[in-house]
């Protein structure tokens, strides 16, 4: 899905990457403030986008809200494997998930976002 959040003179400033040999760091580094930058023009676009990401949503519901929130509590948890975030969060107490979810919303749909940029295309640069 080509959708045209991004221009190219907004990439011009990323770096190109070695091809000698892999920066994962430096990769997932620069990727994400890409895919940061493709989503808040995703937002300020939504209506736009609005029933294909939620069909997205819906046919992906059985992991994706799992997945998503998984990965933004992990980012939330300073990077920590799951059996070391705070028991009521690792043992899925309702109250404490629903509290923690709503404080970081905008990260999930985040995640979302390029859930649904990444299984379409495969590729950051068809999201461009």
């Amino acid at each position: 899905m080509e959708m045209g959040l991004l221009q190219a003179s907004q990439l011009a400033e990323y770096p190109t990457m070695a091809t000698d040999f892999v920066d994962y760091r430096a990769v997932i580094r620069e990727k994400n403030k890409i895919y940061h930058l493709a989503y808040e023009q995703f937002k300020i676009n939504q209506t736009k986008y609005h029933s294909t990401y939620d069909q997205f949503c819906t046919e992906n519901a059985y992991w994706l809200s799992d997945f998503a929130r998984f990965m933004t509590f992990k980012i939330h948890f300073k990077e920590k494997d799951w059996g070391s975030w705070p028991a009521e969060i690792k043992n899925r107490q309702k109250a404490a998930l629903t509290t923690l979810e709503k404080k970081l919303i905008d990260q999930i749909d985040y995640q979302k976002f390029c859930s649904i940029s990444f299984l379409d295309s495969g590729s950051p640069a068809e999201i461009l």
